[in-house]
């Protein structure tokens, strides 16, 4: 009966707001680089992030590098399109 009353009432109740946490969560964690780097360091395959990724081939493959960023960009632009359609479709 809890398990039920949780998927029927409290879930649906919840959506928008963890969908709207889980979109500021990943821009967040998307964009962070000073505490990896300072704190996590950049051990390649282990801790390193895409914009690790960037920063390690600015000055070696700009061409990869600049590619990084674009598929940032266009993931992260698909998150935010993404959010805000289900946010309209649920109004």
């Amino acid at each position: 009966m809890p398990a039920r009353t949780f998927l029927r009432i409290f879930l649906p109740l919840a959506a928008s707001g963890l969908l709207a946490g889980w979109v500021l969560s990943f821009a967040r964690g998307v964009g962070e680089f000073g505490a990896t780097i300072m704190f996590a360091g950049n051990v390649q395959g282990v801790t390193q992030t895409l914009t690790l990724g960037i920063y390690e081939q600015l000055y070696g493959d700009f061409d990869l590098a600049l590619a990084i960023g674009v598929l940032l960009v266009i993931l992260s632009g698909t998150v935010l399109l993404s959010y805000k359609l289900i946010s309209s479709w649920r109004s």
